[in-house]
């Protein structure tokens, strides 16, 4: 239904730019202007953050380190079961999963190159791995942060914006229960995870 009434809107609009132009103005030089006035209304916010994300996606956008941290023995990820990729040799020690009824999985790696996985354990690290995401009508903001498992200080972060378009975008995106993008600050990769733990998490030696 939101699609239709979205239809039958830009119909109207157009009817009513048709008329304006050919019925109400009768000067041919006020009819370009006001043409190209009505043609350009729709597109006017888009024209607008067109011109103005990059100065966004340069302010917030990107790898910031707030505090380096030594000697961390493992983490706690967020992104379900922890990965065997965090405990290869001079990585971490362990790393934890989220957090499920108060216990974790953890992974660890022994002397000789062991990994072993034992779930629902009392968690221990002190630093966690969150990805989020939020998304507002323009914009959809991805947070990749690093902070402490009290949840009292961040120590890192790599944000990515995505610009969904201007309202006629999105309103023809709604019809088509589509929800794209039309540009982005970074082309999110796995590696941005990567260097955003190891800038920040220093694993111990």
């Amino acid at each position: 239904m939101g699609g239709i009434f979205i239809l039958a809107i830009f119909t109207a609009y157009i009817c009513i730019a048709i008329y304006i132009v050919n019925v109400k103005i009768q000067d041919w030089r006020w009819r370009i202007g006001t043409f190209a006035a009505l043609t350009l209304l729709p597109a006017a916010d888009a024209i607008y953050e067109r011109v103005t994300f990059p100065v966004l996606c340069e302010k917030e956008a990107g790898l910031k380190v707030i505090r380096v941290i030594e000697g961390v023995n493992g983490f706690r990820s967020n992104e379900g079961e922890p990965s065997d990729e965090w405990l290869a040799q001079d990585r971490f020690r362990f790393v934890e999963s989220s957090i499920t009824n108060g216990l974790v999985t953890r992974k660890s790696i022994s002397k000789d190159g062991a990994i072993t996985s034992v779930a629902k354990v009392q968690p221990v690290a002190q630093y966690e791995y969150l990805q989020r995401t939020s998304e507002s009508s323009a914009y959809v903001r991805q947070y990749r942060t690093i902070r402490s498992t009290s949840g009292n200080e961040e120590f890192g972060s790599f944000v990515n914006i995505v610009y969904r378009g201007g309202w006629v975008e999105r309103a023809i995106g709604s019809i088509f229960a589509s929800h794209g993008s039309v540009a982005s600050c970074i082309n999110p990769r796995y590696e941005d995870k990567v260097q955003l733990v190891f800038a920040v998490l220093k694993p111990a030696k």
